[in-house]
């Protein structure tokens, strides 16, 4: 799925906080970063898993930059 589809599925928060996720920022700091609670941002997270359909944020964020979810074999 392009950057562009995955874009329209999620609000631009939810992709704020996928791009700092996937950074290495920790749920607390990204809360920070964007100025929210910690329980926001899991909130955030937790909808932007269900508009992906993916189970958990590691999921989510290894589809927002693009990584394989399965090894290679």
């Amino acid at each position: 799925m392009s950057r562009a589809n995955l874009a329209r599925r999620v609000t631009a928060r939810q992709g704020e906080l996928l791009g700092l996720l996937a950074r290495g920022h920790t749920l607390s700091a990204a809360a920070a970063a964007l100025e929210l609670s910690e329980r926001r941002a899991a909130d955030d997270l937790a909808w932007a898993c269900r508009r992906l359909r993916v189970r958990d944020g590691a999921e989510a964020v290894a589809i927002w930059v693009g990584g394989s979810l399965t090894a290679p074999v």
